[in-house]
This record gives C-alpha cells, sequence and structure tokens, in this order.
C-alpha cells in the first residue's frame, strides 16, 4: 500500500511539473482569456481537458503507441497542429486590426453615440468555439499521446499494469490540468479587465504572434 502511495505521489509530482512548463494549450488558453474573457478561457479549457481524456483513452486501448511506430502518422499530426496555431495566430491578428478599424469614431459621430452603441461579440469569442478551439488544438498535438505512452507505464508496474492503474494515473494528470488551465485562465481574463485598452489590444496581439510562433516552432520540429 505504501508503495503504491509512493508511486502515485511520484507521478503527481512528475505530471505536476509537466503540466505547469509553458506549450500550445497554456498560451491557447491565456490568449482566450485576454482576448475573450473568463468565459470563454474556461470552455478553451474544458475543451482542452476533453482531448486529454481523448489521449488516454486511446493510450489505454493502446492505440496511441502506433504514433511511435509510424513516423510520418506522428508528423502528419503535428503539421496539421502546426498549421492550425498558425491560423489561429493570424486569425487574431486580422481580427484585432479590424476591431481597431471599427473601434474608431468616425467624425459625424459624437463620442456620446459612440460609447452608447454596444460593439458585438465576435463569434469565434463565443464559449462554444473556444471550447472548440482548445479541443482541436489539443487533438491534433501528438505530443500528448507520446507523453502518455511513454510516462504511465513507467509508473505502473507489470504485474499491475491494467485500465484501471492507468486510467487513475491519467486521471490525475487530468485533474492538475484542469486546476492549472482554469487558474490561468481566469487570471488572464482578471489581468485584462485591469488594463488600459492600448495596453489590451497590445497584450491581445502578443498573444496571436505568440501563437503563430508556436505553429512555426512545431513545424520546424516535425521536420
Amino acid at each position: 500500500m505504501n508503495g503504491e502511495l509512493a508511486t502515485l505521489a511520484s507521478f503527481t509530482l512528475c505530471a505536476a511539473l509537466l503540466t505547469i512548463t509553458p506549450g500550445a494549450d497554456t498560451l491557447l488558453v491565456l490568449t482566450q482569456g485576454t482576448r475573450s474573457g473568463s468565459r470563454a478561457a474556461l470552455a478553451c479549457a474544458l475543451g482542452v481537458n476533453t482531448g486529454l481524456i481523448c489521449w488516454a483513452t486511446l493510450t489505454v486501448a493502446g492505440l496511441t503507441a502506433l504514433l511511435a511506430t509510424v513516423p510520418w502518422a506522428y508528423r502528419t499530426i503535428q503539421v496539421g497542429g502546426a498549421a492550425y496555431l498558425v491560423c489561429l495566430g493570424v486569425a487574431g491578428l486580422i481580427h484585432r486590426r479590424r476591431a481597431c478599424t471599427t473601434a474608431a469614431p468616425t467624425a459625424d459621430v459624437s463620442a456620446t453615440a459612440a460609447v452608447a452603441i454596444p460593439a458585438p461579440t465576435p463569434a469565434d469569442a463565443t464559449p462554444s468555439h473556444a471550447f472548440r478551439r482548445g479541443l482541436v488544438t489539443n487533438l491534433l498535438n501528438p505530443k500528448v499521446g507520446i507523453f502518455y505512452v511513454s510516462l504511465l507505464p513507467q509508473f505502473a508496474p507489470p504485474t499491475q499494469r491494467g485500465p484501471v492503474l492507468l486510467l487513475t494515473l491519467a486521471a490525475i494528470h487530468l485533474a492538475l490540468s484542469v486546476a492549472w488551465l482554469t487558474a490561468i485562465g481566469s487570471a488572464s481574463a482578471r489581468a485584462a479587465r485591469s488594463l488600459s485598452p492600448h495596453a489590451t489590444r497590445r497584450l491581445e496581439r502578443l498573444g496571436a504572434l505568440s501563437l503563430v510562433g508556436a505553429g512555426i516552432a512545431v513545424a520546424g520540429a516535425a521536420r
């Protein structure tokens, strides 16, 4: 019993360190919180963690092990994820540019009227869209599957390596991910609300450029 608890504690520590390591999922949730608020950020985090559930299920079924033996399949998913991150970043830059253009009041509109008209909420800022972003980004990251395939067996002795133990370890990682992404999503949304509009725009632009950079880095690694 003590040995099992020590194994779970060791895995929890290892998974926690990996969870807080910056990656595409963390960057996406931060960007979503800065741009669209806490509801969208939490929906994006939920999408990411739904992707983790899918990867964990495939791992227990033995399907993600194929990624380690079929390089072209791994690279195909990796390139798809890179392209998706770049598309998200470019879309964010285009949205930011359009928002800046439409936010400027015309010469024949009074400041009072400009304030009275609320800005429409873009379709990609809704929680459902944020959820899809998080889910697709995670599913197009084959490193998650390799993480489960390579790490989980190290903490599951061959005599105890069954679906229950593997799912337990995956559930620990999922709980850590939920806590971490929820925290940074809420924190980024609160930080964005406390900033001036000019600073918020610069932060959103930085987030979009970071997504583009992450996509390019992933594409470079795939080569």
